[in-house]
């Protein structure tokens, strides 16, 4: 970067018959887009484009200019990963810069033209910098090549085509970072430029499953979720079915199941579904494996989650479960409904409760709930009302009641109770 500034500050002198005096560099014009592109294209793409290409051929990719305020030389960095793409070569063959001078080309670390002193360079990095022999810039409002690049596909796989980031890649046309660009006019100005990648991929058509989390410890009675994140790879597209199996298979063991059972991945996508495993009070506590298998076509990829089933401590409802006034006259009850759950703690300290009664009618739907801290362990039972509104009277209301209980967010308790009542 420095060597080009340097360049283009003794051309500038040597027009105005001055000693070469540095000059202030500041953005200006722009800013414009430097991008890589197929080779032929006038213009960069509206998207990231992507190249690909069998092991052992080559493929070649054009780093062009689009919208720059005046270009008198540059100095433009390009990286891959040197095991799938290998630079072969740099040219500046139809470049806008058309006598070059000074210009170094730097592939894999070394240099192929000039010198290779700058520290960003390396395995997998391509350098070109040059300037315009004439100390002029090239174009006013400036669109086009500035060079292309020739790689062997030295291997199979994915790798992006990018702009490495070096303390010495400072100053840089894009915006305030580090990023290994340089377009300068020829007062030495640094032009102001955007940055579009593009990518390589010659993997062959896949996707991958992964659970998350993929952990679950779940109390008897209760059951645990975990996402399934199917993504494709390679560019593939389709339908990748899902399903679920329990290792060990014991009598009473926990189930578990997939939904979707199928999902739709479109090529560098993801889509998602939901493990359910399900326990009772009669599951054997211990350590499970649930194994998601996704199947798209041919490829098959599983993603296991470990369950750990362990003894129930907490809240409960039991006997019983819930008492209430199942002919309510709102009149005379002053609108209000009363319950009293009868509970079993067994988690050894008070818990925090939950109660939610969740109903619907003719008149409508019916949702309160009750909050309260447990000051017993073990058995007993706990009163509360719930407002009943004139509008509910003549209406059978149909509920179930839900438990929850520990700190927030509190768990679901296994229990719930499910009735109905007329209000009067």
């Amino acid at each position: 970067m420095k060597k080009l500034l340097a360049l283009v500050l003794v051309a500038f002198a040597s027009l105005i018959a001055l000693p070469a005096i540095p000059l202030s560099v500041h953005a200006q014009g722009g800013p414009g887009l430097v991008c890589v592109a197929t080779t032929g294209s006038a213009t960069c793409p509206s998207t990231i484009p992507t190249f690909t290409g069998a092991q052992g051929s080559t493929v070649t990719v054009a780093v062009l200019l689009q919208g720059s305020g005046p270009l008198s030389s540059f100095d433009v960095f390009v990286s891959t990963i040197n095991t799938i793409l290998l630079p072969q070569s740099a040219d500046l063959t139809g470049s806008l810069i058309t006598t070059p001078s000074g210009t170094d080309i730097c592939l894999n670390g070394a240099a192929a033209v000039g010198s290779c002193t700058n520290p960003a360079n390396g395995p997998g990095v391509v350098e070109v910098s040059t300037a315009d022999g004439s100390g002029n810039n090239v174009c006013s409002s400036c669109s086009g090549l500035l060079f292309t690049i020739t790689y062997s596909i030295s291997g199979s796989g994915a790798t992006d085509l990018t702009y490495p980031s070096n303390p010495n890649c400072t100053p840089s046309s894009v915006g305030t970072s580090s990023t290994c660009i340089l377009i300068l006019d020829n007062l030495g100005n640094v032009e102001s430029e955007n940055a579009q990648t593009g990518t390589f991929s010659n993997a062959a058509p896949d996707f991958s499953a992964s659970a998350n989390p993929n952990t679950l410890t779940i109390l008897q009675s209760l059951s645990g979720t975990s996402s399934i994140v199917v993504s494709s790879t390679g560019g593939f597209g389709g339908s990748v079915s899902l399903s679920a199996a329990v290792t060990p298979l014991v009598t009473n063991g926990p189930t578990a199941s997939v939904s979707p059972t199928s999902v739709s991945v479109s090529p560098g996508g993801t889509n998602t579904a939901t493990l359910t495993v399900l326990t009772t009070s009669l599951t054997p506590t211990g350590s499970y494996t649930v194994t998601v298998t996704a199947t798209g076509g041919s490829i098959s990829h599983d993603a296991p989650v470990t369950v750990s089933v362990v003894p129930f401590t907490g809240v409960a409802f039991i006997k019983a479960g819930l008492k209430w006034t199942h002919n309510l006259r709102v009149a005379s009850s002053g609108g209000v409904q009363t319950w009293t759950a009868f509970l079993n703690n067994t988690a050894g300290v008070g818990e925090a409760i939950t109660i939610q009664i969740s109903g619907t009618s003719s008149s409508g739907s019916y949702s309160h709930s009750f909050s309260t801290s447990l000051s017993f362990s073990g058995s007993g039972s706990v009163t509360f009302t719930t407002p009943v509104p004139a509008v509910f009277q003549g209406s059978r209301i149909t509920f179930t009641a839900i438990l929850f209980f520990g700190p927030s967010p509190q768990t679901q308790s296994p229990t719930s109770i499910s009735g109905s009542f007329k209000a009067v």
